[in-house]
């Protein structure tokens, strides 16, 4: 009885010590899986959230920095996301916008976040913002381009329509270069605009947008597609005077300091809220297009903001502006 007994134990020992060696197995195998997995995922987060890092290229032994910033939107800006978030939603639930887009950057440390960023939009006026860079780059090739006078005789007749309009140029007057950009940044004169655009060597404009990773535009089509992140490069590469001489950068964010259009951001900062900035119009009767670019200076904060937007009602899109504007400036200096 007892030899049939000692061989049933043995059969049970070494079943046990199966299981239990399987079952280790199994453990180590799936722990070794998941601390792959997660290593994998924790490179790929640092990877993703290097330094973006764009230099101008072209030349022999330097490469100029235009702009820097994280590789990912920064955790400590996500609430400030997430509420302008809900207040574009609340706009597309009221029928004010269709879709709309915010791109935030803090300067100092490349901090930002991004709603929408894979939507473009016809820039409008914004345009008119490379074509400035491109009109101080032209000085700097050839000194002396902005005192060149330029003569208005004939009126531009055009299709579009601008709600936002001030000052112009008269016709039968003459204008330096100088002048035209005044007129073109600080009131948004499509006339001065395009008496700029019958002067203005095509082949820099389009190079302004190729040395900042942006594709080349068509001089033939009715206007220019983007996004709004990849519009901000603009701006930055004034405040960070990585494209133009010094002085010129200044000389352009100082322009732009003096952009009269009131119904948007600065409506949303306090009273006497610093700022450059630049506003476009585009779309047409069916969907309005309205967006708006600026550097906001905060005390020792400063960051840029660009809003765009789409709505059935242009006169309702800068109300969105404001809001944007007033959340982003509240939050960041509580």
């Amino acid at each position: 009885m007892l030899s049939k007994k000692v061989p049933i134990l043995y059969f049970v020992i070494f079943t046990l010590i199966a299981i239990l060696a399987t079952f280790y197995s199994c453990y180590a195998y799936f722990s070794h899986q998941e601390k792959l997995i997660t290593e994998t995922a924790k490179a790929n987060s640092v990877q993703s959230c290097l330094l973006n890092i764009k230099r101008l290229n072209g030349y022999k032994y330097i490469q100029p920095l235009i702009s820097t910033k994280q590789g990912c939107e920064s955790e400590g800006l996500l609430p400030i996301r997430q509420e302008m978030a809900q207040t574009l939603d609340n706009y597309k639930a009221a029928g004010t916008i269709s879709t709309a887009s915010v791109y935030l950057r803090v300067f100092g440390q490349g901090e930002w976040v991004c709603i929408n960023e894979g939507e473009s939009y016809r820039p409008g006026s914004l345009l008119k913002v490379p074509e400035l860079i491109t009109f101080l780059r032209e000085e700097e090739l050839h000194p002396g381009t902005l005192d060149k006078k330029l003569a208005y005789n004939t009126p531009f007749t055009t299709v579009k329509n601008p709600l936002y309009t001030s000052k112009s140029i008269e016709v039968g007057k003459s204008y330096t270069i100088r002048e035209l950009l005044k007129y073109m940044v600080e009131y948004s004169d499509n006339n001065a605009t395009m008496l700029l655009n019958n002067n203005m060597d095509s082949k820099q404009f389009k190079q302004t947008f190729t040395d900042f990773g942006l594709k080349e535009p068509d001089m033939n089509a009715s206007d220019y597609p983007i996004a709004v992140k990849d519009y901000g490069i603009f701006f930055e590469a004034l405040y960070n005077a990585g494209y133009l001489n010094i002085d010129n950068s200044e000389y352009a964010v100082e322009l732009l300091s003096r952009c009269n259009f009131k119904d948007g951001f600065v409506a949303g900062l306090p009273e006497g809220g610093s700022i450059a900035h630049k506003f476009g119009e585009a779309g047409d009767d069916n969907l309005h297009e309205l967006h708006e670019c600026g550097i906001i200076y905060s005390g020792n904060k400063r960051y840029e903001l660009v809003v765009m937007t789409k709505g059935k009602v242009l006169a309702k899109l800068p109300e969105v502006l404001k809001n944007v504007s007033r959340i982003a400036y509240q939050r960041l200096n509580n």
